[in-house]
C-alpha cells in the first residue's frame, strides 16, 4: 500500500468570474475548479473536503469557534514515485506470459459474462437439498416423500 503526503488548503469562499459564466453557483464552481486544477498541475490528487472547527480570538478575552472548509489533496512523495518505476506492457513476468497463453486457448468473455457464469455455478453447487432431492435433479418435480405415523 503506497504512503502519501497530504496538502490541505482552504476552500474558496467566493466565486471566480470568468467569461461566459453567470450565476453565483457557477462562479463558485469555477473557483473550486480553478483551485483543484492548480493543485493537480503541481501533482496533487484531490482526496476529500473536510469541515473543521477553528477557535479564534474575539476581542481581548473572548473566543469563538468557526468552521472552515478545507480541501485535502494527496500524492505519492516524489522520492518514492521515482523509486518504483511504472510497469509497462512489455515488462511482464514469465508467470503473466504463461497465464496469457493459457487464456488464449479459451474463448474470450466479457467480465459481466464471467461473473454471471461464476455466480450461476456457485448457486448450482450451493443449492440446498429438500428431502434428499436437489433442485437440479431430474426428478425434482416428484412429490415429496410422505411420512406416516405408526399406529
Amino acid at each position: 500500500m503506497p504512503s502519501y503526503e497530504y496538502k490541505v488548503v482552504p476552500a474558496p469562499r467566493k466565486g471566480l468570474r470568468a467569461k461566459g459564466i453567470r450565476g453565483a453557483d457557477n462562479k463558485f464552481a469555477n473557483a473550486l475548479q480553478d483551485a483543484m486544477n492548480t493543485q493537480a498541475a503541481e501533482g496533487w490528487e484531490y482526496f476529500r473536503t473536510d469541515t473543521l472547527p477553528c477557535d479564534e480570538r474575539q476581542g481581548l478575552t473572548g473566543r469563538s469557534t468557526t468552521f472552515q472548509n478545507m480541501l485535502v489533496f494527496r500524492r505519492i512523495p516524489p522520492e518514492k514515485a521515482r523509486a518504483t518505476p511504472p510497469t509497462t506492457l512489455n515488462a511482464r513476468s514469465a508467470d503473466e506470459q504463461s497465464d496469457k497463453s493459457d487464456k488464449a486457448d479459451k474463448p474470450s468473455q466479457s467480465p459481466a459474462e464471467m461473473s454471471f457464469e461464476g455466480a450461476a455455478s456457485r448457486m448450482r453447487s450451493e443449492t440446498p437439498t429438500l428431502g434428499g432431492v436437489t433442485k437440479n435433479d431430474p426428478g425434482h418435480d416428484a412429490p415429496p416423500p410422505t411420512h406416516t405415523t405408526p399406529e
